[in-house]
């Protein structure tokens, strides 16, 4: 139950702050903020409670539905976050066209049922061979010089460089 609460808060702090605050020109009172986030409140309420009640109208297993649906863009956003810290070669046309190809594996190993008629891998092997052909694909793509790159190597002389740098700023 603290699992449902704290989402059914934070989608209510989200949907309050990003949308509700920005699309208003006046700032409200305190007391009209707490008012307007207990209505948002009762709202998401009442639609996760809709929702719960049409679950018995799913077709399939459950977990393997919430699960593609889910994690449909996990692998692709975790292989973004991989080619930027680990990929110091990586340029942002290479995490693109590595982040599509990425989601089109995922895509295609989940969906692979519906989308062929024929049995497929386990939904199981998305995140994971979605994550290897988007760090795969984005490191060689990112060799191609289209778009700006980051600083490959740091020499000691640049380190000393910054540090001296750094001690007289101080």
């Amino acid at each position: 139950m603290s699992a449902l609460s704290a989402g059914i808060n934070s989608t209510c702090s989200v949907i309050t702050v990003d949308i509700i605050d920005r699309l208003r020109r006046k700032s409200q009172a305190e007391s009209e903020r707490v008012q307007s986030l207990k209505y948002v409140s009762v709202l998401v309420g009442v639609i996760v409670v809709a929702l719960s009640l049409g679950v018995n109208m799913v077709q399939g297993n459950l977990l393997e539905i919430s699960y593609k649906v889910v994690n449909l863009l996990t692998a692709p956003l975790a292989g973004l976050f991989f080619l930027a810290m680990f990929v110091p070669w990586a340029r942002g046309f290479g995490a693109l066209v590595g982040a599509a190809c990425g989601l089109t594996v995922v895509i295609g190993i989940s969906y692979w049922k519906e989308l062929t008629g024929t049995p497929g891998i386990s939904f199981i092997w998305a995140m994971p061979l979605g994550l290897v052909a988007e760090v795969g694909i984005g490191a060689l793509v990112s060799l191609i010089p289209i778009g700006r790159c980051r600083p490959m190597n740091l020499t000691s002389e640049s380190l000393e460089t910054a540090e001296r740098s750094s001690r007289r700023d101080s």
